[in-house]
C-alpha cells in the first residue's frame, strides 16, 4: 500500500497556524527526523531522528495537537506489513505501537491527502483506489477502512466502479463532521466528480462537477470547512488554485489562484496544502531552494496574507500543523 497523509489544524495566538511539523524518513532502519519549524520566522525549534529499527513507515498524522504534556502525537503507518497507529513523543524521542491490525488485510492505494481518525471506534478512512478489480476498467474507487478495534471492519466502501473508461487521477476525500459525511473527489475519463458518503444511512450520492481542470501533474487536496468543501490543486510548475464546492448544486467557484511563477515555481516538492481545521486556514506551500514561500488562505472571507521563511522542510509529503 502507499500511503502518504496530510492532516489538520492549529490555532495561533494570532488566529493563524503557529508551526508545522513533519517528518522525514528513510524507508530502511536508519531511521526518521520530526522536526517542528515556527512559521513566525522560520526557526527550526525541534528536530529529532529515531533509529526506526522496527522498520515503521510512516503514513500520517493522525493527530496534530499534543494528547499529553509531553507533546504525544498519534501517527498512521505500517510495520513488517501490519498497519499501525503509534504514539510518537518529540520530547524523548520515543514511539510505540498503540493498535496493530492483526491477519490478512487488503490494501488501498491513496496520495497524499487528509484521512478521517474515528477514535471512538478505533478505525482510519481514506479515499483512493480498492484492490478488488472490476474489469474491463480496473480497479474501483474506494473510501479504504483500517479497522484496529476488535471486530471492526476491513473492507473498502465502494463509491465508484467505471463503467467505459478507466479513472486516471487519484481519488481524495474530506470527513464533515458537521453532517457526518465523507466526500470523495474523482475522475471518470474527462467528467470531475464528488460523491458524498453518509455514515449514518450508508447511502452514496455522486455528482458531476464543470470540468475547472482537465488532466494535469500535480496535487489535489479536499477539505472541508463548517460543512463547505473546498478542492485545492497544485498544478505543476504552473499554479495553486482552490475552490469551493457547492455539492446540492454540483457547482463550483474559484476564491484563490495563485499563477505567479516570476517568484513561486509550483514544484510540489513539499505537500502544498495544509488545513488548519481549528481556524480555517488553509496553508499553500511553495518551495524554493532552500526558502518556504507560505499564502495563508483565510476561509472566513477568503482574505490572503504571505509570508517568506529562510527554511523549509525537506521533501515531504507528511506535513501537519501543530499545537503547543
Amino acid at each position: 500500500m502507499y500511503t502518504n497523509i496530510s492532516l489538520f489544524g492549529f490555532k495561533g495566538t494570532l488566529g493563524q497556524p503557529k508551526y508545522l511539523q513533519y517528518i522525514t524518513e528513510e524507508f530502511t532502519s536508519q531511521g526518521f527526523t520530526y522536526s517542528l519549524l515556527d512559521l513566525a520566522d522560520g526557526s527550526v525549534v525541534a528536530n529529532v531522528t529515531n533509529d526506526n529499527s522496527h522498520q515503521y513507515q510512516n503514513f500520517g498524522f493522525l493527530t496534530t495537537s499534543p494528547i499529553d504534556q509531553d507533546g504525544t502525537v498519534l501517527l498512521f503507518g505500517s510495520s513488517n506489513g501490519h498497519n499501525q497507529i503509534n504514539s510518537f513523543t518529540p520530547n524523548n524521542n520515543s514511539y510505540n505501537a498503540l493498535y496493530t491490525t492483526t491477519g490478512s488485510t487488503y490494501s488501498t492505494s491513496i496520495t497524499p491527502q487528509p484521512v478521517y481518525w474515528d477514535a471512538t471506534n478505533k478505525i482510519v478512512y481514506g479515499a483512493g483506489y480498492s484492490d478488488l478489480q472490476h474489469k474491463p476498467y480496473g480497479l474501483a474507487v474506494a473510501i479504504g477502512v483500517y479497522g484496529f478495534g476488535r471486530n471492526q471492519p476491513s473492507q473498502p466502501i465502494i463509491i465508484a466502479v467505471p463503467s467505459k473508461s478507466a479513472f486516471y487521477m487519484y481519488p481524495v476525500g474530506a470527513y464533515d463532521s458537521t453532517n457526518n459525511v465523507y466526500y470523495v473527489y474523482f475522475n471518470a475519463g474527462n467528467n470531475q466528480m464528488i460523491a458524498q458518503y453518509s455514515f449514518s444511512s450508508g447511502q452514496v450520492i455522486t455528482k458531476q462537477l464543470p470540468n475547472q481542470q482537465q488532466t494535469f501533474i500535480g496535487v489535489s487536496q479536499l477539505y472541508t470547512y463548517k460543512g463547505q468543501i473546498y478542492l485545492c490543486q497544485s498544478v505543476y510548475s504552473q499554479s495553486n488554485t482552490i475552490w469551493s464546492i457547492d455539492f446540492a448544486n454540483a457547482s463550483t467557484k474559484q476564491i484563490y489562484q495563485n499563477v505567479d511563477k516570476s517568484k513561486y515555481q509550483f514544484n510540489n516538492n513539499v505537500l502544498p496544502f495544509v488545513f488548519d481545521q481549528e481556524t480555517g486556514f488553509i496553508l499553500a506551500l511553495n518551495q524554493l531552494d532552500h526558502a518556504l514561500l507560505v499564502d495563508y488562505i483565510n476561509l472566513v472571507g477568503y482574505q490572503v496574507t504571505h509570508s517568506s521563511l529562510n527554511n523549509d522542510p525537506i521533501k515531504t509529503f507528511t506535513i501537519a500543523v501543530y499545537s503547543e
